[in-house]
This record gives structure tokens, C-alpha cells and sequence, in this order.
């Protein structure tokens, strides 16, 4: 009998239950500040930012200034460049105000984290394990409307009329979930959103892109298509969405759930609006001739593209406080907020000691697991002075149930929770320095997107998956098949020891002989992988 599974088969049943039994507490524990029936639900998605980049993480040292070369390969005066990681003084508000957890991931990119948040369930089972409408690969691929989106979670899962009460759901910002044909744009609407103000995929440029408007009950208006239109969406990406998603949650009347997706610090590498960012990086990017709107490629010089990358981290990071402190204070008052990384850090921007090899796109830890902040009423009090730091595993699949949880919404009235790979992680928020409901964490990247039936043969060209149980880890990389479309994969195996090795540079298989601890956790591994996601 697998045992952990069945442990989190059971408590993915009773976890709803529970959690609202839960609740029913939380007023004695929390005199002073009873949870609001049904709270509002905040979830902003980070793009491209890991938790590398933030320095509460503590994951990369602070590098001696450097000196830059121009474009001209001329040194730039020994102007001192990066002195540290981005000033993101919001994230380290709300981490100091709530949890922060270590161990939480994505996976190698963002359409599958962004699938997996939006359905609680992994990529395997939706057909969304690569990039939606990248190049050389058609949009003739969506996350389907059959599956239940999380507004559909908070629509049907009351005893409450038919007009979706008592939550209204919004999206702004990044969707990359379907195609861009236009009659796709609606995708968000048509799966719950009362509303959806955004760009239906990546941005093409920060000041040229398509800007979607479109409500319940109307058609999609596609307002500026690449910046051919004259429209105040000529601006920065992320203030144009911080702007619309908070008109919109200053308007509501009643509990909603908003998911915002900012696109920076994601590419075009362009240099933001300097307004957003603090003084010592205006300094920097106007002594290096750099203004905003200015772009960077990977074949500039890579520490110039990293003073790029950090100002959008602080630009992001500023319209984060400015979403926040938007809000009215009531309101804010009875939200949860939920601040996601969606993968790794690109490899461009990526510092030592770490391997740029291992970053975005992979399934190493620098691609796949992702900042993860929790903010709200709900969270344990008193909370210390530098936040609650978890080490609980979690996954951005989790979010599902855990919303769930939060808003009361009946899971089970919405879907059959055996089809769910959600774990709710109520319980941390409840109470930070509890492990936590999961025992393993998995990530997975595979293309072309499409659901294939596992074991072999296999379709995917590629397929890469990684199963931890937050000490060791396990990965299963598909070698390239063969001539054939459809054949039978063969695979190379990995294992690393986390706590000893976070860079993951040494494999232990191939070092071998294993020692007991890791010959059982490897058996252990590769058995819940084979029974969560075929061979």
C-alpha cells in the first residue's frame, strides 16, 4: 500500500471539512481580529522572478561592484553596477506582515505554473506542460473550459443564487493560457471572470502589446493591437495592469477574488518608466546613457542586462505597494494576499554562485521553485518581526484547495477531489511551523502541450520531470526518441541531496554506491513517481 498517498488522497477529501472546522476557531485565537466570512482573495503572479533574485531568501551573496562595457566595448569608467540583488521593499513588507516559504515551486515555465494555479492539477492532466503560442509552435492549444478555473470554484461552490454570490472574480494582466485567435479572447470570461483587462499572451514590448477589455456578458474589445493605437495602455505593462485591477477592486461591493499577472520582469529586457524605481538605479541606468524604453538583448553585456533586469524587479515591486496601498483599508483588512513566482529566473540575469544552465526552462531548484508570500487576516498572530518562514513543501497547484479552504467554497460541489492534485496548505497558514499536509513536490516540463496517455509510448519530444520530498530529489529526463512520432522513451535518471548540495551538482546515481538513506529514498521517489505520473 503507498501510504503517502494515500495520506494526502485522504487529506484532499477531509481537508475542506476540516479547514472550515478550523476556522470555526479562529475568532478565539485571534480575538482581537475575527476572520471575515468570506475574505477577499488577492493572487498576484510574479513573471520570471525566482527567489534568487530576492534578498530575504538569502541565496545569493552580495557580488563586489563590477565594472560595465559599454556597447561599444569601451569600460564605462568604473561606474560601480550591481551592488546586491533588487530593492523590492513591497515583497519584504508582505513577507514581514505574513509567511514566506521556501520550499514552494512552479515549474520551468509559465503557462503550465499559470494552468496548474488556475485548475489544481498538474500539466499531465490538463495538456499544458509547455509555452502557449510560443515560436515555432502553433496557438492551436488552450487550457480547455472543461476544466474548473478557480472562479468557477467560487461560483459553484456556494448554496447561493445563481449570480455567483458571494464572490466576483477579476484578471488582469498576463493571461497565457490560450490562443490568440480572436475568437479566443475571451478565455478568461468564458471560465468564470466577471471581468478580464489584459494581454491574452506574452508581451511582445513593454510599450507595444495587445490589450484585451472584456466583461461578462459583452465581447471582447481588443482596445490597442501591438501599440497601432493611440490609447492610455501606451505606457508601462505593469502600471497600465496595477491600474486596472485596482479601479476594479475599489468598485466592489462584496467579497472578490482578483488574480493579477504582472508581465515584467519577464522579456523584452526594457528599461521602466524611472518614476518606479529608486534613486541609486535612475543614477545607474542614466550614467550608462540608458532611458526609459531603451532595450537590452542577451548578447549585450551581462551586467548591463542584469541592471535591466533589476529595475524591473523594482518596478514590479513599487506598482506591487502601489496595487496594495490602493486598496481601502477595510477592504484590505479582509484579504488574503498570494504573491507567486510562475518559474525560475531566465539565465541572462542569473548571479553566482549560481548556474545559469540551471535556471528557467529546466528543472533544476533555480528553475522550478518560486517565491511564494501569504499576507491576510488569517495568518497566525503574533507574527514575527521577520514574517513566518516556512519550510512546508508546496506547490502552486495547492493554491486551488487552499482558496478553497479560505473562501469556504465546497470543493466537492464543483469537482470530483480525487481528479485534484491540490494539497490545501490552510494548516500553515494557520500555523506556519507545521510541516504541512504534502510529503513530495512535483514538477514537470514537457512539449508539444497535449494530454498522452503514460506508460509508453510517449509522444512528448520532450519531458522532463522532478519528484521531491524536500530533501532529496529525484528527476526523470526523457532521452530524445526515436525516428518514429510516438515510440517508447527511455530515460536518464538523477538524484541530489538538498540540504548538502541546493546548487545540484553532484548527481548520486551515477557517484554511486548510494548509501542506505538515499538508496530508499530513491526507491521511495521513484515509486510515487511511477504511481503519480506514469513511467
Amino acid at each position: 500500500m503507498n501510504l503517502p498517498r494515500l495520506r494526502e488522497g485522504l487529506l484532499r477529501i477531509l481537508g475542506t471539512s476540516a479547514c472550515i472546522g478550523v476556522l470555526v476557531s479562529i475568532a478565539v485565537a485571534q480575538r482581537a481580529r475575527p476572520a471575515p466570512r468570506h475574505p477577499n482573495v488577492l493572487v498576484i503572479v510574479l513573471d520570471d522572478l525566482g527567489t534568487d533574485q530576492l534578498e530575504f531568501y538569502g541565496e545569493t551573496p552580495t557580488p563586489p561592484a563590477t565594472r560595465a562595457r559599454t556597447a561599444g566595448g569601451q569600460l564605462a569608467g568604473g561606474i560601480p553596477l550591481l551592488k546586491g540583488l533588487p530593492a523590492t521593499p513591497n515583497l519584504d513588507k508582505l513577507r514581514r506582515g505574513g509567511i514566506w516559504f521556501t520550499k514552494a515551486y512552479g515549474t520551468p515555465v509559465c503557462s503550465s505554473t499559470r494552468a496548474c494555479i488556475q485548475t489544481g492539477r498538474f500539466g499531465f492532466r490538463t495538456g499544458v506542460g509547455w509555452i502557449l503560442n510560443a515560436v515555432g509552435h502553433p496557438g492551436d492549444f488552450e487550457l480547455s473550459s472543461q476544466e474548473k478555473f478557480l472562479p468557477e470554484l467560487l461560483r459553484q461552490g456556494f448554496a447561493e443564487p445563481a449570480s455567483g454570490l458571494p464572490y466576483r472574480c477579476g484578471a488582469f494582466g498576463k493571461w497565457h493560457l490560450s490562443t490568440l485567435l480572436e475568437e479566443d479572447r475571451g478565455h478568461a470570461v468564458e471560465n468564470g471572470f466577471n471581468r478580464f483587462r489584459g494581454t491574452m499572451g506574452n508581451v511582445g514590448s513593454f510599450y507595444r502589446y495587445d490589450w484585451i477589455e472584456h466583461d461578462a456578458g459583452s465581447a471582447p474589445v481588443l482596445v490597442q493591437i501591438n501599440g497601432s493605437q493611440t490609447h492610455s495602455t501606451d505606457t508601462f505593462n505593469a502600471s497600465v495592469t496595477r491600474q486596472a485591477a485596482l479601479e476594479w477592486i475599489q468598485a466592489q461591493t462584496r467579497s472578490f477574488f482578483a488574480y493579477v499577472g504582472f508581465s515584467p520582469p519577464h522579456a523584452p529586457l526594457q528599461v521602466p518608466p524611472l518614476e518606479l524605481l529608486p534613486v541609486s538605479t535612475r543614477n545607474l541606468l542614466t550614467r550608462f546613457g540608458l532611458a526609459p524604453g531603451d532595450g537590452l538583448t542577451p548578447s549585450d553585456p551581462p551586467d548591463l542586462v542584469r541592471l535591466v533586469y533589476h529595475s524591473l524587479v523594482e518596478a514590479v515591486d513599487t506598482e506591487i505597494g502601489n496595487l496594495i496601498d490602493g486598496i481601502p483599508a477595510q477592504t484590505r483588512k479582509d484579504t488574503m494576499i498570494f504573491v507567486i513566482g510562475d518559474n525560475g529566473t531566465p539565465g541572462v540575469a542569473v548571479m553566482p554562485p549560481h548556474d545559469p544552465l540551471h535556471a528557467k526552462g529546466e528543472i533544476f531548484e533555480l528553475g522550478i521553485r518560486v517565491p511564494l508570500i501569504v499576507n491576510g487576516p488569517l495568518v497566525k498572530r503574533p507574527i514575527p518581526a521577520e514574517g513566518w518562514k516556512s519550510t512546508a513543501l508546496v506547490s502552486a497547484v495547492d493554491l486551488w484547495l487552499t482558496i478553497a479552504d479560505i473562501t469556504g467554497a465546497n470543493a466537492a460541489q464543483v469537482v470530483p477531489l480525487h481528479q485534484l492534485d491540490s494539497v490545501s496548505f490552510m494548516p500553515v497558514i494557520l500555523d506556519p511551523l507545521s510541516a504541512g499536509n504534502r510529503t513530495t513536490v512535483f514538477s514537470q516540463i514537457f512539449m508539444p502541450n497535449a494530454i498522452f496517455t503514460l506508460p509508453p509510448p510517449s509522444c512528448y519530444t520532450l519531458n522532463d520531470r522532478s519528484l521531491s520530498d524536500g530533501v532529496y530529489k529525484y528527476v526523470r529526463h526523457q532521452k530524445p526518441l526515436g525516428v518514429l512520432p510516438c515510440d517508447v522513451p527511455l530515460y536518464w535518471e538523477g538524484l541530489w541531496h538538498l540540504p548538502t548540495d541546493p546548487e545540484e551538482t553532484f548527481e548520486l546515481i551515477d557517484a554511486g554506491p548510494l548509501s542506505p538513506e538515499a538508496s530508499n529514498a530513491l526507491a521511495f521517489l521513484r515509486a510515487e513517481m511511477d504511481f503519480l505520473s506514469g513511467q
